[in-house]
This record gives C-alpha cells, sequence and structure tokens, in this order.
C-alpha cells in the first residue's frame, strides 16, 4: 500500500543474504514504480515497509566481498 491505496501484488520473498534484507518480487504500478518509494506489504502477516527498488539489490560490480580470505 501507498497512500491507502493498493500498489503491488507480490508474487515472491526470499532472504537476500548478500544484502542484509528479505526481498520481494512484486508488480508494481506505474505510478508507484519510483525508486525510493516506501510501500506496506505483508511479510508473515505483519504489515512491513518495502523500499522500492528500479536496479538491482546485490552488488554487479562485485565491490563487496563475501568474506574476508
Amino acid at each position: 500500500m501507498l497512500d491507502d491505496a493498493v500498489v503491488r501484488a507480490t508474487t515472491s520473498l526470499t532472504c537476500g543474504h548478500s544484502v542484509g534484507h528479505i526481498l520481494a518480487f512484486a508488480y508494481v504500478k506505474p505510478h508507484a514504480n519510483v525508486a525510493g518509494n516506501v510501500a506496506l506489504t505483508p511479510i508473515a502477516a505483519q504489515p512491513r515497509a518495502a523500499l522500492i527498488l528500479t536496479a538491482p539489490a546485490h552488488d554487479p560490480s562485485g565491490l563487496r566481498p563475501r568474506s574476508e580470505d
């Protein structure tokens, strides 16, 4: 929900271990699909704030190492 209106349909959730957040994949209405918008989405029956991203959440350049080795 954004401004008390349904703006998305969540299709799936995953644990984003490399980014440290739960990631929800959703269809978002065009007017709400703006990077930085915050919408509410139910996760485990509890409303949670969801930050809308328009770019990948992972580190595509590989700048964040996975280990200290």
